[in-house]
């Protein structure tokens, strides 16, 4: 089965922001969300569907790439299919897991340089 443009599965036009793109993609992940329907395969598939399109419009550089080349443009970039829904929060959490790893290395580091006026040391813990 084809692909559909991930611009459609939001139901979004191409020129719209990232904001839009966040709040539509919300919208489709409460609303087939497996939690809220459980066995549903066909709310399942439109919750990775939507989670596909919104880790590719979400970020700058593969939207680029997606907008001019489709999703032939996806081939040999991070980017892959979520194969079930364990993915699509494993690949969140991780992401989640990393940037706050780096912050507390950032904020080590700041302490034991001794620089009080370190914008680092005045992050809020993660």
């Amino acid at each position: 089965m084809a692909k559909r443009d991930f611009y459609q599965v939001l139901g979004l036009e191409r020129s719209a922001s990232a904001e839009e793109i966040k709040k539509a993609y919300r919208k489709m992940a409460l609303q087939f969300h497996p939690d809220r329907n459980p066995g549903n395969k066909e709310a399942e598939d439109k919750f990775k569907e939507a989670a596909e399109a919104y880790e590719v419009l979400s970020d700058p550089n593969k939207r680029a790439r997606y907008d001019q080349y489709g999703h032939e443009g996806m081939r040999g970039t991070d980017f892959r299919p979520f194969t079930d829904v364990n993915d699509i929060f494993s690949t969140f959490v991780t992401s989640s897991a990393a940037v706050s790893a780096e912050a507390s290395l950032m904020r080590c580091s700041a302490r034991k340089r001794g620089s009080a006026g370190n914008p680092v040391q005045r992050l809020a813990p993660i």
